[in-house]
């Protein structure tokens, strides 16, 4: 049976590329630690420790919201000079800059003390960092999906699934937003989960619509709202006089969404098995921690093509002006066509 993970489906619509070298290619490429991952990481981790239960209530673990903003610095500071210590290579974070380890530090300072009064006037949520596995069998073959979900609140008697991203808000287009695959993975999983448990069905309020899931006949619900959180928007802009960046971008997923996710896994499994898999450069290779082998990769392919190559070919757009005929350019014929009304019944 085959299982997808939601960094999986994640990282094969991101690159086919990246997705052969992470997890097709023997041996499997080494990944990068770049900076802004692992800033994401330490912001990530803060996130999943701040509320605690006591006395069965959740309650903050940090007092104030320096605390929390100096412990999250603190984290990244013992992980950058655990990089800097660390003897093998894999192991140490590549930076663009000599100054940029302290300016991310001052980053996740600035992001956690906003944070922090954030989460204070929200108020707990329901579940955090859920993990979730299901299955379903379509035309003989059964595939599974697995993941965690950052967070599920209930807001307004709405099921909220919050994704928190460590990015520039200037990232988050209409594209991710409205079709980003692991927010379609996420709605298909609690509702998923809501059929196969009736408690958890029952705490988000779904216990009278669960038996309708996991295509009978519906595999998501329109009661179920994925949003993206996007971490770096609490950062204070340099000029006050600017708007605020948006930090919350509500968005929504129909069974569209998960048919087109299916569709993109089977394009690209079959791509790899017929091996193509080509290098595709583009802004989004910045931001991969598979760059280097990618290149290395192409570097190889490159120098195995044939030394001698065809002659030019002459072609329309590159000819001498008299060289070139156009087609003469027939009148398209053009006939009236009748239609019978009838006469409603």
């Amino acid at each position: 049976m085959e299982e997808w993970s939601a960094t999986r489906i994640n990282v094969a619509n991101y690159c086919k590329m990246r997705f052969y070298l992470n997890y097709c290619a023997r041996p499997r490429a080494k990944q990068a630690r770049l900076p802004a991952l692992e800033k994401g990481t330490v912001l990530h981790e803060m996130i999943e420790l701040f509320w605690v239960k006591n006395d069965g209530v959740k309650v903050p673990r940090f007092s104030s919201a320096e605390e929390f903003a100096t412990k999250a610095k603190g984290k990244w500071m013992r992980n950058v000079i655990a990089s800097e210590n660390s003897k093998r290579p894999d192991r140490k974070i590549e930076w663009n800059s000599n100054q940029e380890r302290y300016i991310l530090g001052a980053q996740i300072h600035q992001i956690c003390r906003r944070l922090y009064d954030y989460f204070i006037a929200e108020g707990p949520p329901l579940y955090t960092e859920h993990g979730f596995w299901f299955s379903y069998e379509q035309d003989g073959r059964r595939m599974a999906f697995r993941g965690y979900i950052d967070e599920i609140r209930l807001r307004d008697g709405k099921v909220i699934l919050r994704d928190y991203k460590s990015m520039k808000p200037e990232r988050m287009k209409e594209e991710k937003v409205d079709h980003d695959p692991q927010l379609t993975l996420y709605n298909v999983a609690v509702c998923a989960l809501s059929r196969a448990d009736p408690d958890f069905a029952r705490s988000l309020g779904l216990e009278d619509i669960a038996h309708t899931f996991m295509g009978n006949p519906a595999f998501t619900s329109d009661r179920v709202h994925p949003e993206f959180f996007v971490l770096d928007s609490l950062i204070p802009q340099k000029d006050p006089g600017q708007t605020p960046h948006q930090v919350v971008f509500p968005s929504a997923r129909n069974d569209a969404h998960f048919h087109a996710l299916r569709r993109m896994i089977e394009i690209t499994k079959n791509a790899v098995a017929s091996g193509q898999i080509v290098y595709e450069p583009g802004v989004k290779c910045g931001f991969c921690p598979l760059k280097t082998p990618c290149l290395k990769l192409y570097d190889q392919v490159a120098n195995e093509l044939p030394q001698n190559p065809p002659k030019q070919l002459i072609f329309n757009f590159a000819a001498q002006s008299f060289m070139y005929r156009p087609p003469p350019i027939k009148k398209p014929k053009v006939s009236q066509k009748r239609f019978h009304w009838k006469k409603p019944k």
